[in-house]
């Protein structure tokens, strides 16, 4: 062995230390937060119908969007 193998330790101590640190942030945030589900999806339904269909528009945008969509113009059935 000369010193750059991996060996069974290293991923069961790997292992122990990301799910250790998943369970242990999961847990402190689950205590820290005691609003449940309709405050973290609707927040709270402070948000005003505006911002929200702008976000459902934005978020329907995207580098396929913006390739597709003038594709019918460039049609050799167009020119």
């Amino acid at each position: 062995m000369n010193g750059s193998e991996v060996t069974s330790i290293d991923l069961a101590i790997l292992i122990v230390y990301v799910v250790g640190t998943r369970i242990a942030f999961g847990w402190y945030f689950a205590q820290k937060s005691k609003e449940g589900p309709e405050q973290y999806f609707l927040a709270g339904r402070a948000i005003p119908w505006p911002i929200i269909g702008l976000s459902f528009y934005v978020s329907n945008m995207s580098g396929s969007s913006f390739v597709g969509m003038p594709t019918p113009g460039s049609s050799p059935a167009c020119s």
